[in-house]
């Protein structure tokens, strides 16, 4: 078991696993943990996109084509949360794809805020601290795999500067330079700080993922043992013996002030008017051994130990064999 568990620690910090079916069951249980996140964040986007909805109407109701950009967000999200909702059972590769769909929402949003920004009070620094709050998001919050998380989250610094750099030239010319330099630092930061939570969440999970199939294995080999031996005392002795030795075993087990070896001091007599006792012998059985094999031998004596068992069923006799 020890050995078991450091592979599991060492396969968590590789980001490796032991075999390809370890890996798919990994998979299918990060994507199970990370969907509740998903949902969250999916009614925080239809909340935001209702409360731009409400202060739409609420001014001077200018911006109508970004406002019919969020009302598509709002309105994807609140058909994606009731997929998500009335059905958990979604594959791997659907959850990412509506994890990339989420981020491209988000990102809709992000630019519909520049869009319905003055044109004489846009500079390069706008709305920087959302773009840090989606590309965070992304790195811990959506079931994305590492690469497509960077990705992502590069690809959005990326435009995000090349937008703002474009829209605020005329505002901030002198100072452009300086505030993009302090842009790409910023999403530099915000990036790495993602990228290094995204890294130890991974080991979490997967050392957990990897702890947890271990105790769930032992206990099922545990389960296992267990219902061979009661099949094999069941097999060479009554069953009303046989079921009363395996409760005062699992008794004894539990009391651990009580010693084990008291369990054996029981003598377990039941009266019997009418016994029989068959004795069976197999004419020339040193000779036929001698010519099978092993497998062959074994088979023999179980489909012969077998009749006689069936016949013992059939006349409803309980039976105690000595082989």
């Amino acid at each position: 078991q020890s050995g078991h568990y450091g592979r599991g620690r060492a396969d968590g910090f590789k980001s490796k696993f032991e075999n390809e079916e370890i890996k798919l069951l990994y998979s299918q249980y990060f994507f199970k943990q990370k969907m509740e996140m998903v949902i969250q964040l999916l009614i925080v986007l239809a909340i935001n996109s209702f409360i731009f909805i409400i202060l739409y109407f609420a001014n001077s109701k200018e911006w109508m084509q970004l406002m019919v950009l969020v009302l598509v967000v709002f309105f994807i999200c609140i058909i994606m949360l009731v997929e998500l909702i009335n059905n958990r059972s979604y594959s791997n590769r659907h959850l990412t794809l509506v994890s990339i769909g989420i981020w491209l929402l988000q990102c809709l949003l992000l630019f519909v805020l520049i869009g319905i920004t003055p044109a004489d009070q846009r500079t390069p620094s706008d709305h920087m601290a959302l773009v840090v709050f989606i590309t965070f998001v992304t790195y811990t919050m959506l079931p994305l795999s590492l690469i497509h998380t960077v990705v992502l989250g590069l690809f959005l610094a990326f435009v995000h500067a090349l937008v703002v750099s474009l829209l605020a030239q005329r505002n901030t010319e002198k100072h452009l330079a300086r505030q993009l330099i302090s842009n790409i630092l910023v999403y530099i930061c915000s990036n790495l700080c993602g990228l290094y939570h995204h890294h130890l969440s991974e080991i979490a999970h997967r050392r957990t993922f990897l702890e947890t199939r271990g105790y769930v294995k032992n206990q099922l080999e545990l389960c296992q043992q267990k219902e061979q031996q009661e099949s094999l005392l069941k097999s060479v002795l009554p069953h009303y013996i046989a079921t009363e030795m395996l409760k005062d075993i699992l008794t004894s087990n539990g009391m651990r002030e009580q010693p084990m070896n008291l369990q054996f001091h029981k003598i377990y007599i039941k009266k019997h008017d009418d016994v029989s006792i068959l004795f069976a012998d197999i004419v020339g059985f040193t000779k036929m051994a001698s010519g099978c094999t092993a497998q062959e031998l074994v088979k023999i004596l179980n489909t012969l130990f077998g009749r006689f068992d069936a016949l013992a069923k059939k006349k409803k006799v309980p039976t105690a064999t000595l082989r």
